[in-house]
Parts: structure tokens; sequence; C-alpha cells
């Protein structure tokens, strides 16, 4: 009986037992008013028989429809438009089933009515009003005292800004917030819970002077990273600091909690448009499947992880041969998700053929996903034979037992330094998509590799090495004044991934919309300024010059690549040029033969004859 109860929403506590006996008194009230209305205070006595032997039917159905539709399950201090619709369906219910009842008992025999419709509306005005006079009330007690609040300007008048200045009342932030900024002309000197629209976004300096503003909150949907970089560029000479909503994917229910406001970041700087995913797609792909990511303790291989693990899969094999990453991704996806035991963290190297074997024998991957790589530019210029080991001869290492396994499919994690390179890394990854296009239809396996640029945040990036700089006070080295990368946050990354692995029929390069290229002289000054700090007072940049194996600027598509669009507006086709698969593989057979007898300059032409568009740097 106890969870019948609970599943309809009967109160627990003696608070909403409370709320549900004041809910009850104004039904009663409302149904006495309605009548003193519809009479002129001057009831009939012959009605009075009706009211009472009908009441007690009244406040049945009434309590029955406030359980059903779940009044209590909230708290009145939040009470919202949502609230209000919910009382609206409640009350409309009960006067239903009531007006029905009365119908069937009493044939509606000496019943006015309008008594109905005059209490259906009394009833929601006492149910609304008494909620949202609690509600201000809340508010009221929470405002602190006026010398203890710090002035903020909230720049966005739309929805997400009155979120924020409600959020501010609600939970007695120590903030006065001293008006917003809107680029909509029609919502320029309105209000906003009494706080005025101050004017353009561009008039920020000017009101944060006049108005002693000592934080500006950025509170606009879907705000752009240009948008970002200018209102903070007009804070930076004040002093004031910046702190910005979350991404809406992060607000739950329409609520912001003002502990989920953060500073302004990098990423922030760089936002693009949200991606939007054919969830569907994705989960028909993933759900039930026994899915393996190699190189699982990586940047982009444990956010893989993370999101594949939100599809449903029947199994997440970890495949990783640095232990310490291991252990760290497994205990990180066991605390993200406490509930599951489909993680398997397995130690392997993909050189290892008899390792790999032996994990397809046991657990009959479906998917795999290969994120294992050596990936650090200049160091493989260093270490080229250890390069070609890892990422050439391993992916073929994988690829080929996978094909033995009968894996349904397999997704290279490939990079914009595979066209044209002219580095190592470059190189070997231009070589593992070429093994990928060279195998897709010889066994039951679809082959798919997916090209992008540099990934904010990821291990060893320019971002952490930049702010490490930073923090010890300078300088901070850039290569070159014009060098420009591509960019694009770890979970896009990772979200784009699964989209085109879910849509490879097999053969495909998949290539992500990188948007524009970014200078990296901007990215420093960009951390510089995030920092608090003035270039050329506090901090210098110097400029350093490329290092081996680095171009000044990466390219996404090779020459003699076509490039088509897909049904996803942020991923694209490519049609790679063909190559000749089985003397590729003899080449590549001989390379992995002779690898430890080889001179580098040896190494370096044999791997000009597996990769004809590498273009190595010389001294």
């Amino acid at each position: 009986m106890r969870e019948i109860l609970l599943k309809i929403g009967f109160p627990q506590g003696w608070k909403r037992f409370l709320l549900l006996f004041v809910d009850a008194s104004l039904t009663i009230v409302s149904y006495f008013l309605s009548y003193l209305l519809r009479f002129n205070f001057s009831i009939p006595e012959a009605n009075f028989p009706l009211i009472y032997k009908s009441l007690p039917l009244l406040i049945f159905f009434r309590v029955i429809s406030f359980l059903l539709f779940r009044l209590y399950s909230g708290m009145w201090r939040y009470a919202s438009v949502d609230e209000l619709i919910r009382i609206i369906k409640a009350v409309t219910l009960g006067t239903l089933l009531f007006v029905s009842s009365i119908g069937f008992i009493f044939h509606l025999m000496g019943f006015p009515r309008s008594v109905f419709l005059i209490d259906w509306f009394i009833i929601l005005v006492f149910l609304g009003g008494v909620r949202f006079i609690y509600r201000i009330w809340r508010e009221s007690q929470a405002i602190p005292q006026r010398k203890a609040r710090r002035r903020v300007l909230i720049v966005g008048a739309g929805d997400l800004g009155e979120m924020v200045l409600r959020s501010i009342r609600r939970e007695g932030v120590p903030y006065e917030v001293v008006g917003l900024l809107d680029d909509d002309p029609a919502k320029i000197g309105r209000r906003i819970h009494g706080v005025r629209v101050l004017g353009e976004v561009s008039r920020l300096r000017e009101v944060a002077q006049k108005k002693g503003v000592k934080e500006v909150i950025l509170a606009i949907k879907n705000i752009s990273g240009d948008k970002i970089r200018e209102i903070t560029r007009q804070c930076q000479p004040l002093g004031i600091p910046c702190k910005v909503v979350p991404a809406m994917g992060e607000i739950l229910k329409g609520r912001i909690s003002m502990s989920q406001l953060r500073p302004v970041r990098v990423e922030d700087l760089l936002r693009r448009e949200p991606v939007a995913l054919d969830v569907a797609l994705i989960k028909e792909f993933i759900s039930g499947k026994v899915i393996m990511v190699t190189g699982a303790g990586g940047s982009i291989g444990s956010e893989l992880c993370r999101q594949i693990l939100g599809f449903s899969p029947a199994k997440l094999l970890l495949f990783e041969r640095a232990e310490n990453s291991l252990f760290e991704i497994n205990v990180d996806l066991r605390e993200e998700f406490p509930d599951t035991d489909i993680i398997i963290p397995i130690v392997g190297d993909v050189l290892d053929v008899h390792s790999l074997r032996q994990v397809m024998r046991e657990y009959r991957p479906q998917v795999v996903f290969h994120a294992a790589a050596y990936k650090h530019v200049p160091i493989m210029e260093l270490h080229p034979f250890e390069a070609i080991k890892n990422n050439i001869e391993g992916t073929y290492r994988l690829a080929f037992a996978c094909c033995d396994a009968e894996v349904e499919k397999f997704v290279l994690i490939s990079t914009d330094k595979a066209v044209n390179p002219v580095s190592v890394m470059g190189a070997t990854k231009r070589a593992a998509e070429m093994i990928c296009q060279g195998l897709d239809g010889e066994g039951p396996t679809r082959f798919v590799a997916v090209r992008f640029g540099n990934v904010l945040e990821s291990n060893g990036s320019v971002i952490p090495y930049f702010k490490r700089q930073i923090a010890r006070g300078g300088p901070v080295t850039v290569t070159h004044p014009e060098a420009t990368r591509y960019f694009m946050t770890i979970p896009e990354a990772a979200q784009l991934v699964l989209q085109a692995a879910a849509m490879g029929r097999g053969g495909e390069i998949y290539l992500l919309d990188m948007g524009e290229p970014v200078r990296i002289l901007d990215l420093a000054r960009d951390l510089i300024a995030l920092s608090g700090l003035v270039e050329g007072e506090d901090i210098e940049i110097k400029f350093v010059g490329l290092r081996p194996g680095e171009k000044l600027h990466e390219e996404l598509v090779a020459e003699k690549e076509e490039l088509m669009e897909t049904s996803h507006p942020k991923i694209f086709k490519i049609r790679p040029v063909e190559i000749d698969w089985e003397g590729f593989k003899e080449d590549m057979e001989a390379l992995f033969g002779n690898l430890t007898r080889m001179n580098r300059e040896e190494l370096f032409l044999a791997l000009q004859r597996l990769v004809p568009e590498y273009r190595p740097q010389r001294d």
C-alpha cells in the first residue's frame, strides 16, 4: 500500500501533509465562496443541504487529482510556470470528476451550474497565489544585507539572464544586480524582476565604470566565442572578472544554481554552435554491443569511453598499455557510472598479436575504436622507429586481429597532420588511414577513419603548456606569430567521432568540421588575459620558431582528395586517393621486417615509399 501511495504522489513528512491540509482547506473555502458570489453573498437556505452533501465528494476528488499530478513532489520555493500548469490540470480534473459524480448521484438537481465554474477559477487563484506568495517571501528572506553585496552586471536579458537573476534572489547570493545589457533594442529600458536593461553590450565598459561593477556574468544562450572575447576584453582594463553560465546541456529542468557559474575559460573563446547529434543512430550503433577502445587512458580514448557508456553497450573494454592511465580511467568511469558492471580494464599493447587474439577470442568485440597512438610531433621526429612501430605496425596488427575475429566495425582516430605530412607522426597516421582503406572490403570488418585537428586541454596540448608557463611568470613561448591550428573540445571531438562511426558504411575517411583556424599567438594572449595579467607588463611572449615536423598552417584535405557533404552538417566525407594495396602491403611488411637494421636516412626513404606525399623536413 505504501508503494502505491508513493507512486501516486502521496506526500511524505509532516510538511507535505500540512501542504495537503492547506489545499484541502482552500477547497472548502473556495466552494463556499463560489456560492456566496453566485447568490450575491446571500445563499438561499435550500442550498445548504446540497453544499454539505457534495462537499466531501469535492474534497475527495480534489485531493486525488492533486496527488495524481504530484503537486507535493516539488518545492514551493521553486514555484514556476510548470507548477502552475500542473495546478491547472489537477484542478480541472478534480472539477470534472466532481461534476460527473454530482450528475450521477444527484442528477444535478438544485445545483447552480455557474458555481462549478466560479469554484474552478477561485481554487486556481488560491492554490497558485499561495505558492507564489510563499516563493516571494522566501526570496525576500534570502536577500542579504546591502552592505555585504557585490555589484554585478548581467550580460543577456533573455530567458537565461532572467534565470540567473532569479537564482541570485532565490539563493541569497551576496550580489546586487545593478543592471542588464542586451543587444535587442526592444529590451532596452525595460525591467526584469525590477532590474533595468541599461543598454547594448557595447556599453559594458561605460556602464561598469558608472555603476561601480565588480563582476560581470555572461548569460546568453549559445553565445559565440568571438562575443565572449569581445566582452572579456572590455572587462580586462577595468580588472573586472567575467563568469559564464555553463552550456545549456549542463542546466537541468530550467534551473541554474549559482554554484554552476565559473570563470571564462579559453574553450569558451573558441565556442561554436552546440553539436546536434543523431542520438537514435548512435544508440542503434552502440546499444547492446561489446565495444573496445584502444588507448582508453588517453584524452580522446577516455572521453569516448564516457560517451559510449551513455548509449548502453553490453560491455566496454578499456584496452591500454599504460597501467597508471588505465587505473585512472577505470576509477573515473566507475565513479561516474556507479551502477554499471560492464567496464572491463585490459592491460595490453596493440603490437602484441597474442594479447590481441586472446582479447578478441574471450570478449568478441563488435566495434573497435582505435585511439592508441603516439601523437607528439617533435618527440616522434626524435624517435621515428617507435612512431612507425606503434602507429603503423600497431594499427596493422590490430586491424588484422579485428578481421580474424569478424569485428563489425573498426574506427581509426586520425589527424589533420596526416594531410601532406611533413612530420613522422603525420606520415604514420596517413599510413594508418591507408591500412583502413586497403583492408576495407577484404573481410567482414568495415573500416572507417575519422580525421580532426588539435583537441583543447588534451594531454600535452598547447593550452596546459601555456598555463604552466604563465603560472611560472613566463615567458610564454610561441613558435611563430602567424602559426595557426584547428581546435575543438574533447567532448565535441568524441561526439562527432561516434556520429561519424555510426554513419560509416566502410572505406570512408570522415572529416570533422573544425571551424576557422586559430592563431597560436591569439590563444596565448587570451590565456594571459584570462589569468588577469597584461602582456608586456606582467608577462612576455617569446617567439622560438617552428619545431621539427611542424607546419606553419595545418591542412584538412589533400589536393587530390575530394570533399563531400554528409547528412550531418559538421561531418564531411573524403573520397581518398586510390592506392595500390598489394604494393603498399608489400612495402609495409618489408619496412617492419627491416626496421631494426635501418639507419635514420633509410627509414625516412622507406616511409616516403610507403606514403608518397610525405615530405620530411631537413635541417
